[in-house]
Formats: structure tokens, C-alpha cells, sequence
């Protein structure tokens, strides 16, 4: 049934129709609104795109000025002096200039100390959360962060540029910044972004090259889809390095099961380690210690 024989039904014709004909109405209806949908959002995102056109040839200026944040207003006054006796005021004009001020900013603080004899108990006050524990303030901390992972800056360069600043820093201390476990909000960031793109995607491309960590051979082990990539360094690029890389940040867990034991059965020549390991199938899930402690340690080699 078309769309034009639908409409000339008053809804109590409608009502009538028989089952198989009114599911096909039901999907000619479905089907129509799929496209007017589609049609609507082409001509929403069209529109969108004449009104930044007209936006732009009409002067681009005021569309960058909407997006500055003014942190400050000053009033430049005339020097009234100079101006002639019949000098009439037209308002005022405003001018909108952008500009960063680095310097630094290096903060005493004064902690109160206090004693309780009786006890042998001191006390002290605390420092601001976002100082606790670091040398460096959070606006050296993110600077350093943001300079090298988003502008790809070496520590090496961060370590001249602060200098620069007058910060005293070594180029130590640059690398605990930017190794420091606070960081830890980053590394969940990166993390929630390779599970939504698995999701997304539903697999996993893997590849592996050699690299130095600290004088010593490891691996870089790359995954990646359509929608993400993300690097881990490992020690050996055996089969654990592999799934350890494929499933990121969660912890690795072991089940025997059915699986499991034909695997073992294909790829391992002790068959009493195969046939002690069946009687321990299950479908309980073992952290990697508890694997090591209550399986491989009383398994036969």
C-alpha cells in the first residue's frame, strides 16, 4: 500500500484494514518519517551552513568576538585639551585587544604549628589540596602536561622554556611532573575513550615494534580501530603482552573452560597437566594471583 492510498483513508477505514495490510501501512508510515527525518537534519545542517556563510561575508571579526572572554575594561579618556572648542562627544568605540601575561608566581606559605605536650601529639595546618605533595604549583604541573602531550614539546624544550620563566627546575623534576600517579585522571580519560571506540567499532587491529625504555630492549604494542589508537609498552611481546594491550587498563583474569582446555589439548604435549586441569574447569574467574597460587602451583610440570 503507497503512501498516497494511505492518505486517502479517514482513520476509521485505517482501523479496519486487515492485519497483513496494516503492518505494511505501519512500515510505508516508518519508512517515510525515516526520510523526512533525514531530510530535515540535510537541510538543518544546510541552513547551519548559509547562516556561517552570510556570518562570514558580513565580517568575521564579530563572530571571533563572541568567542573572547573579557577579563578586564579599561576606559582610555581624551585628552580634553587638545581638542577644539566646538568638539562635540560621539560615544565611545570599543576595541577588543587578546594577550596572555606569564610570570611567575611564587607563593610562601605560612603553616601554623601547634603542640600537645600531654600527648606527644603535634598538629599542623594543611596546604591548599591542589599543592599537597608537589614542589610545583598547578599552573607549572599543567603547563608542562598540556606543552607536551597536546604540543608534542620535549622535555628537553619544556626544561629551556621554564628556565626562560625563571622557574628552577630540572629536567628531572620535568619527567615526575609528567609521570606523577595524580595524572592518573588522564590515563582513565584515554582509557574510557578506547572502550567507547571497541564498542563502537567491535575490534581491535595489533601490531608491535621494538623501542628503548631506560637503556633496556622492550616493545611498543599498538591497538587501534576507526575511532582510536593507543600505545603500551611492554617487555616481551608474548601472548599475555598481547591481551594485556587488547584489554587495556582492566585487570587480566583466567577461566578453565572448555575452551581453555582445547587449547591446551592442541598446543600442549602433558597430558596429565591437560587432564588435571579439566577436573578444575569451572566457570570461576581467577585474578592473576589467584591462578598462580591455587592452579599453576599445583599443577604438574
Amino acid at each position: 500500500m503507497s503512501l498516497k492510498d494511505i492518505q486517502k483513508l479517514a482513520i476509521e477505514g485505517i482501523a479496519k484494514l486487515p492485519f497483513d495490510t496494516l503492518r505494511e501501512a505501519i512500515k510505508t508510515f516508518r519508512n517515510t518519517i525515516e526520510e523526512m527525518t533525514k531530510k530535515i537534519t540535510d537541510l538543518s545542517d544546510e541552513n547551519q551552513q548559509l547562516k556561517d556563510e552570510v556570518a562570514r561575508l558580513k565580517g568575521a571579526k564579530r563572530t571571533k568576538l563572541d568567542k573572547i572572554t573579557i577579563t578586564q575594561t579599561r576606559s582610555i579618556p581624551i585628552d580634553r585639551s587638545k581638542l577644539p572648542m566646538n568638539a562635540k562627544s560621539k560615544g565611545t568605540r570599543a576595541v577588543v585587544i587578546q594577550d596572555l601575561i606569564i610570570s611567575p608566581e611564587n607563593t610562601r606559605f605560612i603553616l601554623e604549628r601547634w603542640d600537645e605536650a600531654s600527648a606527644h601529639q603535634s598538629y599542623e595546618s594543611k596546604l591548599p589540596e591542589a599543592y599537597r605533595g608537589h614542589e610545583f604549583g598547578p599552573g607549572i604541573r599543567a603547563m608542562v602536561l598540556t606543552l607536551h602531550y597536546q604540543c608534542r614539546i620535549t622535555q628537553k624544550v619544556l626544561y629551556t622554556l621554564l628556565r626562560g620563566f625563571g622557574v628552577q627546575i630540572s629536567e628531572g623534576q620535568i619527567g615526575e611532573i609528567l609521570l606523577d600517579h595524580s595524572n592518573q585522571v588522564f590515563h582513565d580519560e584515554k582509557e574510557a575513550a578506547r572502550c567507547a571506540s571497541i564498542q563502537k567499532q567491535g575490534y581491535q587491529h595489533i601490531d608491535d615494534t621494538g623501542a628503548r625504555l631506560n637503556g633496556k630492549n622492550v616493545f611498543t604494542i599498538v591497538t587501534t580501530n576507526d575511532f582510536c589508537c593507543s600505545f603500551s609498552t611492554s617487555m616481551s611481546k608474548d601472548r599475555r603482552s598481547a591481551i594485556r594491550a587488547l584489554i587495556g587498563g582492566f585487570e587480566l583474569k583466567y577461566m578453565i573452560n572448555e575452551t581453555a582446555l582445547g587449547y591446551m589439548r592442541d598446543k600442549i604435549s602433558n597430558r596429565n597437566l591437560v587432564r588435571t586441569l579439566t577436573k578444575l574447569s569451572g566457570k570461576k574467574l581467577y585474578t592473576e594471583s589467584e591462578f598462580d597460587k591455587e592452579i599453576l602451583s599445583k599443577s604438574p610440570r
